[in-house]
């Protein structure tokens, strides 16, 4: 399995905003950035405006229409001074809904008037307002009737103003020459006329445009100009947006302590003017700043929340839709799927709300995020209909991207055929475009699909043509896995010498650049040649470092494809461990590993999933979980910038990120320590720590003995430990396909006796009679299952002397450490009884279950205080509100097992105003149960496909942390 499949997530949406004119009188001040360029400002102290004290003042325009029929003509000229001298306030302000209402009231009076002058005024600031929140097409129309009367006016300033503002239209709908064209234009006049404030603009404009061709230089020029002649007017406005928009140039370069100054001093400004657009501009720029250069998403997204805010109250809809898309990139960088379909989903309501169908990055996040958690057909729609609207608008890049996206859809979905059709038409369009990196990726991904057929000399082709490019490019990162994919590749193909090979080319590269993911995938590459040649204690070595490095790792990878590829050969590295120290007789260690191997596949099953925690132990486990994204982006950004040829290096940067992050690993070490320390069960979610075979003896009671079962290969390992030491069975299954045998015994649990009998007692044969004599007297068991024995009740093998449940207590347990953390949690009462039973489906496709309402009415009685809710009164909603009160909870309803995502497997309860009836296993963490017991009594139809991917853990897990 292979570690890569490129998915393309569109970046951060920017927000160059610029092109106002009204100049702010104040002196002049400058600041000085780090490699010495120094930028003049004006100061920001504004003169108090004059409004006047009649009807209109402090009236809600929104409602309010002032009736210009009653007013005498002073009174009307008394209005139309209050308007003019309060638009650009209005507008600094980010009033534009309640601009366009004064507006409104301007163009009756200029009508009524006659007054074609104060017409095209109205027509110019509506059109600058309705600019600003998007409505692109209402601000070209008014525009355009503006610039009419201003040219039959001749009046070249008006004209002037009008041109910029239109250049900003067009910039807004990518239509960048019509942009350039107005431009030109505007500039031209403002040479003419001699206005400052109008070459400012155009500067600004020009740099806008520069940015969006890829011209950095060019803009950088025309953003640093501007910033220096609105300073000689004094135009704070026209400074701040520069100063802004010379950030994303700085970031794009990783200049980031120049985009630091320059966001913080634009910040200022803009703050100190009490200009809304340009603080609404900065702080998505800051969020930018913060998430890509210094890893800290907290505060980007604290930024972002200050820009969603301010995007409401200026009633933008449109830039609130990039806040929220924004928002969603952060999310799922930091593996936060829920608010990441939180915010995505809204950002899409406001892009169908506005008809913004030239946003395609959000539908492309929510296909990467439905990619990531493995819904595969939401996320084929979402970039169906990426692809769909980028070829309405002639979008070639996205085009190509989008078809490589469903490649990775179909490839996941194992439809190979249509994958490879996708991925070429994806092809067509890299090779026209000659976009080089995405060839590579693409090739890679062929490779990759290739090697799922079993195709391995077509899959060796692609990959040495992803290497080809990659060498050519200088790509490091990308030449350390295309060495570990050939490695791969040769290992299938049985080619030792090969493989070795560029396995040791990608580790040596893996280890310069600190690429943790390439060091163990090589290393077990290393160790499973090494094992094949037999030389067991020397193979084993690779495999422990494999694992050391596993243990440390938390970087997050960004499709479901790495996963399922990086997990499964993750999990191969431990498998291949226990395998060689049992056959080397090293049983002790061999079980440890198996406890660090559970540990480690757990987390991985936590992976996409931010666990709503106990109140008590969530800043704790927030506060280590957000320490370890940071550092792991922070090594990503390290790694990235070392990997430039020395020269290109940023030594400035890089001894920053240096300092940053030895402060945040002592932070790191010592929260880790508190929370092993305070909470051993809550550090099991999120730390590789688990108990040795000493101490689980230590904790066994003399009547219990643990089964624990290790499935690898063709061969069961078990370990038989009890108090006073332990025994090892091999149980060998060669010929016997357990999953299927084991499927096939769920198929006929409810079929007659003689067919029920049969698979039960070929189980119990395989299962339990080669350790039964190793069980000796003890009656009451442990089982700890492994991968589909999870999907198996032990209960029902059946021997010569009956059913094991007639003759042992069986109980069951994701690992021994876990077992040790239930004790240390365990309460003797077991007085108290919630039952829920036959819940209500309806609307759902779900059977009743009418005896599982009798189940649990049967039971209640046993115990003193009991409460039984079935039918429409047994809600998640009841359920959620109660279940911390009693000491057994009984839930006998039904159970869907999410096998490629276990944390969202439910139980399935009735719904009701406030909840769906979907108790899914993350949510089950944050409750806090007093329980000592819980009985899941899911019936079988919902449990879905039968998987190795463990995925009844979820459930499990969740009930015994809560």
């Amino acid at each position: 399995m292979r570690n890569k499949n490129a998915f393309i997530i569109t970046g951060v949406i920017i927000s160059l905003l610029g092109l106002f004119l009204f100049p702010l009188l104040a002196q002049g001040v400058s600041i000085t950035l780090s490699d010495g360029t120094v930028i003049n400002l004006p100061d920001t102290e504004l003169e108090p405006s004059q409004w006047v004290e009649k009807e209109i003042k402090n009236k809600d325009f929104l409602s309010y229409t002032l009736d210009i029929a009653f007013l005498s003509p002073d009174q009307q000229k008394e209005v139309i001074q209050y308007i003019e001298d309060g638009a650009d306030q209005i507008y600094l302000t980010g009033q534009y809904s309640r601009l366009v209402e004064e507006m409104n009231i301007l163009k009756a009076l200029a009508i009524s008037q006659g007054k074609d002058d104060l017409l095209a005024k109205s027509f110019y600031y509506q059109g600058r307002a309705w600019y600003r929140q998007g409505k692109d097409d209402d601000a070209r129309q008014v525009l355009l009737q503006a610039l009419e009367k201003y040219k039959d006016l001749q009046d070249n300033q008006g004209i002037m103003r009008v041109y910029i503002t239109l250049a900003g239209v067009y910039q807004s709908s990518q239509d960048l020459n019509k942009s350039e064209e107005y431009t030109q234009l505007a500039y031209q006049l403002a040479e003419q006329l001699q206005d400052i404030s109008g070459k400012a603009s155009s500067f600004l404009s020009f740099g806008v445009i520069n940015f969006y061709q890829g011209d950095l230089e060019k803009a950088e020029k025309y953003f640093l100009d501007s910033c220096n002649l609105a300073a000689q007017v004094e135009n704070v406005e026209i400074s701040a947006l520069s100063l802004n928009n010379l950030a994303y140039i700085y970031v794009e370069r990783g200049d980031y302590q120049k985009a630091q100054q320059v966001c913080e001093s634009s910040l200022e400004m803009s703050l100190e003017a009490d200009f809304k657009c340009g603080e609404f501009a900065v702080k998505l720029s800051l969020a930018r700043l913060y998430h890509e250069a210094w890893g800290d998403s907290n505060q980007a997204l604290q930024y972002l929340i200050d820009g969603q805010r301010l995007a409401q109250e200026m009633d933008l809809g449109y830039q609130e839709a990039w806040v929220l898309n924004n928002m969603g990139i952060i999310y799922l960088d930091k593996g936060d799927f829920q608010n990441a379909k939180k915010v995505l989903e809204k950002a899409e309501d406001l892009i169908q709300l506005y008809d913004m169908p030239g946003d395609i990055g959000v539908y492309t996040n929510l296909g990467s995020l439905y990619l990531q958690t493995n819904d595969l057909k939401k996320a084929e729609n979402y970039i169906t209909r990426v692809l769909r609207l980028a070829t309405t608008l002639n979008y070639p890049l996205s085009i190509a991207d989008a078809w490589m996206n469903l490649g990775v859809v179909y490839n996941n979905e194992e439809r190979y055929k249509d994958a490879f059709a996708a991925y070429t038409e994806a092809m067509k369009i890299y090779e026209e475009l000659n976009i080089q990196p995405r060839i590579a990726a693409l090739m890679n991904n062929i490779a990759s699909l290739n090697q799922h057929q079993g195709s391995l000399k077509l899959a060796l082709e692609a990959q040495l043509e992803s290497l080809k490019i990659h060498q050519e490019l200088n790509m490091p990162f990308d030449l350390a896995l295309d060495y570990g994919n050939l490695g791969t590749i040769y290992l299938d193909m049985k080619d030792a010498a090969k493989s070795e090979e560029y396995f040791r080319k990608s580790l040596e590269l893996a280890q310069k650049l600190n690429y943790s993911h390439m060091i163990w995938y090589c290393q077990t590459g290393l160790g499973r040649i090494l094992l094949e040649q037999g030389k067991r204690e020397e193979s084993l070595v690779y495999f422990k470092e494999a694992i050391d490095i596993l243990e440390r790792l938390r970087e997050k990878l960004t499709s479901s494809e790495m996963k399922r590829g990086f997990f499964e050969n993750k999990l191969l590295a431990y498998d291949l461990t226990i395998e060689v120290l049992w056959d080397l007789g090293q049983f002790e260690e061999a079980f440890n590993y198996t406890e660090r191997a559970r540990a480690r596949s757990f987390l991985d099953v936590l992976g996409g999933t931010m666990l709503k925690v106990k109140d008590e132990d969530e800043e704790m486990v927030n506060h280590l979980q957000d320490l370890e994204t940071r550092i792991a982006t922070l090594q990503e950004k390290e790694r990235q910038e070392r990997a430039k040829p020395a020269e290109e290096q940023n030594s400035a940067y890089l001894e920053e990120l240096k300092k940053i992050l030895k402060n945040l690993q002592q932070n790191y070490y010592q929260v880790k320590e508190d929370l092993s320390h305070y909470s051993p069960e809550v550090a099991s979610l999120v730390i590789v720590n688990p108990l040795t075979l000493d101490k689980v003896r230590s904790v066994l009671g003399e009547e219990i003995i643990f089964l624990d079962y290790y499935i690898t290969g063709d061969r069961i390992l078990v370990w038989i430990i009890e108090q006073e030491g332990i025994k090892t069975k091999e149980i060998s299954i060669k010929d016997i396909n357990l999953s299927k045998k084991i499927e096939e015994a769920r198929k006929v649990f409810t079929a007659t006796e003689g067919e029920y009998q049969k698979i039960c007692e070929e189980l119990y044969q395989i299962l339990f009679a080669p350790v039964k004599a190793l069980v000796g007297n003890k009656t009451t068991i442990g089982i700890i299952p492994h991968r589909s024995l999870f999907y198996l009740p032990f209960q029902a093998l059946r021997g010569e002397e009956g059913f094991l449940v007639d003759k042992y207590n069986l109980f069951y347990v994701p690992s021994a450490s876990v077992y040790s953390y239930c004790l240390s949690k365990n309460k003797e009462n077991k007085e108290s009884y919630l039952g829920f039973g036959n819940p209500s489906f309806e609307g759902e496709d779900l059977p009743p279950l009418p005896l599982s309402a009798e189940e649990v009415k049967a039971v209640a009685p046993i115990f003193p205080f009991n409460d039984v809710f079935i039918d429409k009164e047994a809600t998640e909603t009841k359920f959620k509100e109660i279940c911390s009160n009693f000491d057994v909870i009984h839930l006998s309803t039904h159970g869907l097992a999410d096998d490629q995502r276990p944390l969202f497997s439910v139980i399935c309860l009735a719904k009701d105003e406030q909840n769906d009836g979907e108790v899914r296993a993350y949510e089950v963490f944050s409750l806090n149960l007093k329980a000592n017991l819980v009985a899941l009594g899911a019936c079988e139809t919902g449990l879905g496909k039968l998987s190795e991917a463990e995925g009844l853990v979820g459930l499990v897990r969740s009930f015994l942390y809560a």
